[in-house]
């Protein structure tokens, strides 16, 4: 039956796994469509919090924004290993658990994402802080500095004799400091 895998010589459509470790219900962070002979992982961007799970029951557990599920997860921010951690199997606030993957910084990561390095913010952005959730979380590049590359942490200072108004990407003769002023560093 679909939530159980049959590897082989069990006369039950649901064995219960006592003692066999060729047959029984599909572990958490597993699914098992009707005639599994193993346990499938979890899909990335989904997590399988319970046993004896299929693919129409994951289909609803779309990992949590601000976190990324990689693969094999049993809760909504992306923790996996029951096994090894125990910890990740309570976690129903991601805030509070120790068993999750964060969006990094740099990033952020949508409804579903697969990895901890979702999206990156766009130049002209940066991102300090872990758990973001959608492209506002992005900030705009303060006047005095610049972001010149995707999925930045911290903005980079304006070069003396260069202005830099908010949101730059790079420094450009369009920014030079103007003949008779003063631009030192961090100039806006």
């Amino acid at each position: 039956d679909a939530g159980f895998y049959c590897g082989g010589g069990s006369g039950s459509a649901q064995p219960s796994g006592v003692g066999d470790t060729r047959n029984g219900p599909c572990p958490e962070g597993f699914y098992c469509p009707k005639g599994s002979a193993n346990p499938l992982r979890c899909p990335p961007g989904y997590y399988c919090p319970s046993q004896q799970m299929d693919e129409s029951d994951y289909l609803t557990n779309l990992c949590e924004a601000g976190y990324s599920c990689s693969g094999a997860a049993i809760n909504k921010c992306g923790g996996t290993d029951a096994i090894n951690n125990p910890a990740a199997i309570d976690c129903s606030n991601c805030n509070s658990c120790s068993a999750i993957n964060e969006c990094q910084k740099g990033y952020y990561c949508i409804e579903g994402s697969t990895k901890p390095t979702g999206e990156p913010c766009p130049s002209g952005t940066y991102n300090d802080e872990t758990g973001k959730s959608s492209l506002n979380d992005c900030k705009d590049c303060d006047p005095g500095f610049y972001c010149p590359d995707k999925a930045l942490v911290d903005q980079v200072p304006c070069q003396a004799g260069y202005y830099c108004p908010n949101s730059t990407m790079v420094e450009t003769t369009e920014y030079f400091c103007p003949i008779g002023s003063k631009c030192p560093e961090g100039s806006d």
